[in-house]
C-alpha cells in the first residue's frame, strides 16, 4: 500500500533524477539524456535555485520513489502599464504505473498553496480544461493565430535573397542585447534578463536566424512540428525592422519549401501590423489556463493599466466590489466613479471577466451579471495577458 510523503521542494542533487523522471513520463520511446531540460533549458537547468521550482512526491512504502512532479516557474507578466506575477505550472507528472492514485491532486493542492504563499498572484499553465478545470483553471489570455503563404508573401527578390541571414549565435552578446531590448519593449509578454536570451533562442526544437541590412536588424524564430525544428511549421518569434522580417520569411520559405507557416503573436499593435497585410486567414483564441490565487494582489497589480485604460478611452465607470464566492476572496476594481456595484463569481468566472478572449457580452456572463454592470466595464475588460510561445513550459 502506498505511503505518500508529504510534497518537498526538490534539492540540487535530485534534479537528475526528477528530469529522467518527467522524459519517462513525457518522452517515453525517445532515446537520449534530459531530452525535456534540452527543449525548455529556460526553465529547467541544473542549479540549486532552479531545483527549487520543482515540486516532487514520493512514496515511502517503495524505497522513497520518485511517483509525481511538478514545476513552479515565477514569471513577471507585461500588462500594458502592469506587471503581474505569475507562477507558471509545468511538467505536472505523475509515474505512468501509478495513475489513478492521486498522486497529481496532491502535487497540485499543495502546490496551489506554495504559490500564493511566495507572493504570486495568479497561476498559469498550458493545458485542457477537462483535466485541469477541476483544479480551478480556466481558460484565458489571448492569443493571434496568422496563416502565412507563400503565395501572399510572394517569392523573394534577388535583393532579398542576397540578405544576409545567419544562425542565431548563443556567444554574440551584442545580439543577445538587441533582442532583449526588442523584446522589452513590448507592452505585452514576459519580463526576463539579457542572460535569458540565449536559452529562449538557442535550444531542440526551434531555430533563430537574425537577418542584417546595414543598421537594420530583425529576428525570426521558427519550429517544427513535434518540437522537432523542420520542416518548419510556426513562427514563434518575429522582432526587428518589419521589411526586413517579411523579407527573411520570403527567403526561409523559399530555401526550405514551405508553402505555408502559422504565425503565433499576442496582442501587440506592431505584431497585427506586421501579419495582418500578409495574412491569408487568422484567428483569435485562449492563450493559457489561468488560475486566480490573489485577488487583493491581483487589483493591486494591474490597476496600473485598467487607470491608464480608463484615461485613453475617457471613461468614468462604477467601482466594483468583485467577490470571489469559492475562494472566500473580494477586492474592489476602481472605475474612477463615486458610485459602488457589487459583483459575486467564481474564481473561474472571473478568469473570464478579466482575462477572457472573448468580449464579455458574448460570454456566459451576460445572462448573469446585470447589464449596468456588463455594460459599462466592457470598456475596460478583459485584460490582453499573453504569453509568448518562447515561454512556453
Amino acid at each position: 500500500m502506498a505511503q505518500f510523503t508529504t510534497p518537498r521542494i526538490a534539492r540540487l542533487e535530485e534534479f537528475d533524477e526528477a528530469m529522467a523522471f518527467t522524459d519517462r513520463v513525457f518522452r517515453p520511446g525517445q532515446r537520449g539524456r534530459r531530452i525535456l531540460q534540452r527543449q525548455y533549458p529556460h526553465v529547467y537547468r541544473e542549479t540549486a535555485a532552479f531545483a527549487r521550482r520543482l515540486l516532487l512526491l514520493r512514496d515511502a512504502a517503495a524505497a522513497d520513489a520518485l511517483v509525481g512532479c511538478v514545476g513552479m516557474h515565477p514569471m513577471k507578466l507585461r500588462l500594458g502599464a502592469a506587471t503581474v506575477s505569475a507562477s507558471g505550472i509545468g511538467i505536472v507528472g505523475a509515474d505512468p504505473d501509478r495513475r489513478g492514485e492521486g498522486i497529481m491532486t496532491r502535487l497540485l493542492e499543495d502546490a496551489l498553496v506554495r504559490m500564493r504563499e511566495a507572493g504570486h498572484v495568479i497561476s498559469i499553465l498550458g493545458g485542457d480544461r477537462q483535466r485541469y478545470g477541476w483544479f480551478g483553471w480556466e481558460n484565458g489570455g489571448i492569443r493571434h493565430r496568422y496563416t502565412l503563404t507563400s503565395r501572399m508573401l510572394g517569392a523573394p527578390t534577388p535583393a532579398e535573397r542576397s540578405l544576409s541571414l545567419e544562425r542565431f549565435d548563443p556567444d554574440d552578446a551584442a545580439t543577445r542585447r538587441r533582442l532583449h531590448d526588442l523584446d522589452a519593449g513590448r507592452a505585452y509578454g514576459v519580463e526576463h534578463a539579457t542572460g535569458d536570451v540565449a536559452p529562449l533562442y538557442h535550444r531542440v526544437g526551434r531555430e533563430a536566424w537574425v537577418i542584417r541590412e546595414g543598421k537594420r536588424f530583425a529576428c525570426l524564430c521558427l519550429s517544427g512540428p513535434q518540437r522537432r525544428p523542420r520542416p518548419y511549421e510556426t513562427i514563434d518569434a518575429a522582432l526587428g525592422d518589419p521589411e526586413l522580417v517579411i523579407s527573411g520569411l520570403r527567403c526561409l520559405m523559399a530555401r526550405f519549401r514551405r508553402p505555408q507557416l502559422t504565425a503565433l503573436a499576442g496582442p501587440n499593435t506592431e505584431e497585427s501590423a506586421l501579419f495582418d497585410p500578409w495574412a491569408a486567414s487568422w484567428s483569435t483564441d485562449d492563450d493559457m489556463m489561468i488560475r486566480i490565487l490573489d485577488l487583493p494582489g491581483l487589483v493591486s497589480q494591474i490597476e496600473p493599466e485598467m487607470r491608464r485604460l480608463r484615461r485613453v478611452r475617457g471613461v468614468r465607470l462604477p467601482d466594483l466590489r468583485l467577490e470571489l464566492t469559492d475562494l472566500n476572496q473580494m477586492a474592489v476594481l476602481p472605475g474612477g466613479g463615486a458610485r459602488r456595484r457589487r459583483l459575486a463569481l467564481t474564481s473561474t468566472q472571473a478568469v473570464q471577466w478579466l482575462f477572457g478572449s472573448r468580449p464579455l457580452a458574448t460570454t456566459g456572463l451576460a445572462s448573469s451579471v446585470g447589464k449596468d454592470i456588463i455594460g459599462p466595464w466592457s470598456a475596460l475588460l478583459p485584460l490582453p495577458l499573453h504569453v509568448p510561445p518562447l515561454h512556453h513550459i
